[in-house]
């Protein structure tokens, strides 16, 4: 059997691509205009870049809980998941805008804490600016990178290497004994980057439970991005052999328990907070909830949880194709607004409002790292030839016709 990805994966690369660069071209018209635009540039990039290096993220924590569980639901999906965890270098490159927003005049500082003015009349920045500080935050991203790039980089060649070698069960095990502490060092810095990316945006808030969130969104993205991936390609061959109605129902319940872990920290961090009426904290979901926000917060808890949750309870709606791209569709756009949620209220400008540069961006960041993503999957073989288990995945696949 010819187990090389499909022809459709070049059109749908090349049709990324010019996606793309339209979208960035279109954002970087946007920068140049200058004043407020510049500002609203900064904001808008920043939460199209989140929605997207979560993604990345999400594959490669899917990936090293994979090895470590090692089900056949894994070994079906393993390129798929490998092809985000790849595009490290690629998120390395698109975090550039946000570090030149440092240093690049004529805005207003994305974080506010990098305002050395600011900080020094704020009692409460200067005591935490021996953390917060542009050139720790520096350091601490390209640690960020160089670990995640590292970790999906020998991930994916002891994958590439187990293809052709004579003990496959070997490289399993080596997978397996590398990705458990893997995993535990991946939460860490994944924890690290969302106070630096995402909590730090209103300096004055914090919440213990953000990391976890962060990590539970993360997956939630990546596992719904997955099916829909792994439901385009097993139109195809060889998928079509393998990925059958028994894969999809295992994709689903990981979606589930990504969802329900979500909700969890979600209400958790909302009731902590709320019940203990500190005003430092309260804030923060005060924003949230007035104007236009609080219908936004409404749709998150309706179409983020409760419909998903009702629709994947179901064992015959997880093997269903055709809802199950609709509840992974529906999902994936209601982590796109979750995420404009938690960006969009500045400490500045509280007040509702969409721009242009919260569409263009987004599509113009996606389009080029789902190239990337492609690039990758076309390059090797779509499934992983030599793992021991493929035959079991066949078996179970053709069991459950």
């Amino acid at each position: 059997m010819d187990y090389s990805a499909p022809e459709q994966v070049n059109r749908y690369r090349t049709m990324a691509l010019a996606v793309g660069v339209i979208g960035l071209a279109l954002g970087a018209i946007g920068f140049a205009m200058g004043g407020h635009s510049r500002d609203q540039f900064y904001r808008s990039y920043l939460f199209g870049y989140i929605f997207w290096v979560e993604i990345a993220l999400g594959c490669l924590v899917i990936l090293l809980i994979g090895h470590i569980a090692t089900g056949s639901w894994s070994v079906v999906s393993r390129r798929a998941v490998e092809a985000g965890a790849s595009t490290f270098w690629l998120c390395a490159l698109l975090f550039i805008p946000i570090v030149l927003s440092f240093f690049v005049k004529g805005h207003h500082p994305l974080y506010l804490w990098s305002d050395t003015a600011l900080v020094a009349q704020d009692e409460i920045l200067h005591k935490k600016q021996g953390y917060l500080n542009v050139n720790f935050f520096l350091i601490r991203a390209v640690i960020f990178f160089a670990a995640w790039m590292g970790i999906a980089y020998r991930l994916i060649k002891l994958s590439r290497e187990q293809d052709e070698a004579s003990d496959p069960g070997e490289y399993k095990k080596k997978l397996r004994n590398f990705s458990a502490p893997m995993l535990v060092l991946v939460i860490i810095l994944m924890t690290f980057a969302s106070v630096d990316w995402l909590m730090s945006l209103d300096p004055h808030w914090f919440s213990t439970i953000f990391g976890i969130l962060f990590l539970g969104g993360s997956g939630l993205s990546a596992i719904s991005f997955l099916i829909l991936v792994m439901i385009l390609l097993s139109q195809y061959k060889p998928l079509s052999e393998y990925f059958v109605k028994r894969s999809m129902h295992d994709l689903s319940k990981l979606m589930f328990a990504f969802t329900l872990l979500w909700a969890y920290f979600s209400f958790s961090q909302f009731l902590i907070i709320w019940a203990g009426n500190l005003p430092e904290e309260i804030t923060w979901y005060i924003s949230r909830l007035s104007d236009g926000w609080k219908v936004i917060a409404g749709a998150i808890v309706l179409l983020h949880f409760f419909v998903p949750f009702a629709l994947l309870l179901s064992r015959s709606n997880n093997r269903n194709r055709r809802l199950m791209v609709a509840v992974a569709s529906l999902m994936l756009v209601m982590r796109f607004i979750d995420t404009f949620w938690l960006i969009g209220p500045s400490p500045e400008d509280k007040r509702f409002h969409v721009s242009w540069m919260d569409i263009v961006l987004p599509i113009g960041i996606g389009g080029i790292w789902l190239w990337a993503y492609f690039t990758h999957l076309k390059s090797r073989p779509v499934l992983p030839v030599n793992e021991p288990k493929l035959e079991e995945a066949y078996a179970v696949a053709h069991s459950h016709h």
